[in-house]
C-alpha cells in the first residue's frame, strides 16, 4: 500500500472530490483531508492512500501540477512519520554518551589533590547575605509588595525580612 501526500489543495474540495480524481489512476483505499484540531477546519493538504505502487505512481506523475479549483496541487509520496533516522542532526551537540571520555582515571583516596582544584565550601557571613539581598533588586521590591499588601504575610517576619 502506498500513502500519497497532496498539498496545495483547496479548502472547498471533498474527499470524495479527491477520491474520483485519485481514482482515474487506479483503486482508492482511503482518503483523509487533514483539519484543524480546534476549528475542524481543513487545512489544505490531504492523504490518499492507494493499494498498487503502481497506479501511485502514475497518479503522482499524472497529478503533480494538475489545477483543481483553481489552485495547483503538489503530488508526491507521503514519507513514512514513524521512521527515525540514522544519524542525529547535526545542528544539536552529541549526547553524553556518544562523546569521548578521557582516558585519566579519577585520583584515588590516596593521592593528594593539588591546592588548586580543592573545592572548599565558603561560609555565609551577614555581609555577604546583605550583598546577595542588595543584588537581588526586583524580587525584593516584589516580596515588599507582597508585604504591604497583606497577601501571603507568613512568608516575613515583624520586621520586615524573610525567613530564607
Amino acid at each position: 500500500m502506498t500513502s500519497i501526500f497532496v498539498a496545495s489543495v483547496d479548502y472547498q474540495v471533498s474527499s470524495e472530490e479527491l477520491k474520483a480524481l485519485f481514482e482515474a489512476y487506479g483503486s482508492v483505499n482511503k482518503v483523509t483531508i487533514a483539519t484543524d484540531r480546534e476549528t475542524g477546519k481543513p487545512r489544505g493538504f490531504a492523504f490518499v492512500e492507494m493499494p498498487s505502487h503502481d497506479e501511485a505512481q502514475q497518479a503522482i506523475d499524472g497529478l503533480n501540477g494538475y489545477q483543481l479549483m483553481g489552485r495547483t496541487i503538489a503530488v508526491k509520496e507521503a514519507e513514512d512519520r514513524r521512521k527515525k533516522p540514522s544519524q542525529p542532526p547535526t545542528d544539536r551537540p552529541p549526547r553524553t554518551e556518544d562523546r569521548p571520555r578521557s582516558n585519566t582515571p579519577p585520583p584515588s583516596a590516596n593521592q593528594e589533590v593539588p591546592s588548586d582544584l580543592s573545592f572548599q565550601k565558603k561560609k555565609k557571613t551577614k555581609a555577604s547575605t546583605k550583598k546577595a539581598r542588595a543584588d537581588e533588586g526586583p524580587r525584593k521590591r516584589k516580596m515588599e509588595a507582597y508585604r504591604k499588601s497583606g497577601k501571603n504575610r507568613h512568608f516575613y517576619d515583624d520586621d520586615g525580612e524573610d525567613f530564607d
